[in-house]
């Protein structure tokens, strides 16, 4: 009584992300990201709490998503090859639902992620690269007022995989670069130019 009215099938939606069906994968994604986006802000808040603590329980719930899409970029394997380049809509989802939580938690949290993205970008698997850019990206993309301090973070490791032996990896972290450009040359244009 009184707890956030999505809470049971968010949950369910979270332990499908691990699901060994690609297409129930993708449609928790899907389901999350629409709920997140929508309502995300009252995510796991409950009407018997302080406003202080339905906001750590609200970061808390957001943290929590975070870790487990995360985990689907690591480990989905899935692609599908459309002629020269793969479709990952697994993860390719995933990341857009990660976006939608990136763009209400707190800063210090957003931290912690873009910290576990750059672990993942560094893994021998190909996919797991390709998943952790893909969380960069849509990262750089919803927090344009952290963008300063995340390129600090991420351009070395952007650049890096421009050069990965991996096409769709390259693709990847070139499209990453994308919703920043104007601020890699206001700002690193020492290390562009």
């Amino acid at each position: 009584v009184g707890e956030w009215p999505f809470e049971t099938f968010c949950d369910k939606l979270s332990h499908d992300l691990f699901n060994p069906l690609w297409e129930i994968r993708h449609g928790s994604a899907t389901a999350l990201r629409e709920i997140v986006r929508i309502h995300g802000k009252g995510a796991g808040k409950c009407a018997d709490l302080s406003s202080y603590q339905q906001n750590a329980v609200n970061q808390l719930w957001l943290e929590d998503l975070s870790l487990r899409l995360i985990c689907v970029l690591a480990l989905d394997r899935f692609g599908d090859f459309l002629a020269d380049q793969v479709v990952a809509p697994v993860r390719e989802t995933c990341a857009q639902t990660l976006a939608a939580v990136l763009s209400i938690m707190d800063e210090d949290s957003v931290r912690g992620v873009s910290h576990v993205l750059l672990q993942l970008i560094e893994q021998k698997e190909w996919e797991a690269r390709h998943g952790g850019l893909l969380g960069l990206k849509y990262l750089l993309a919803v927090r344009k007022e952290m963008t300063g301090e995340l390129l600090v973070l991420v351009f070395n490791p952007l650049f890096k995989g421009l050069q990965d032996e991996v096409d769709d990896v390259c693709a990847v972290a070139a499209s990453a670069f994308v919703p920043v450009v104007t601020d890699i040359i206001l700002q690193l244009s020492d290390k562009v130019f």
